[in-house]
């Protein structure tokens, strides 16, 4: 199974994996993933700033001749 591009809303997730496997070295599994969200840091606004800030001097000081 794949997934990609799996766009999901606000909120918390999570994924159970569970099955047997045969054989000579069968037995069973079981797994879980808890998604929740990552929220956005208040610095990261001002970081962006501060990057933009930075291009638009180099681009300032490649324009003077």
């Amino acid at each position: 199974m794949i997934l990609s591009n799996v766009m999901l809303g606000d909120g918390q997730y999570v994924l159970q994996i569970s099955g047997t496997a045969s054989g000579t070295l069968g037995g069973s599994y079981t797994g879980s993933l808890e998604l929740t969200p990552v929220p956005l840091p208040a610095s990261f606004p001002l970081l962006l700033t501060g990057l933009l800030g930075i291009a638009g001097a180099m681009l300032q000081r490649s324009r003077k001749p």
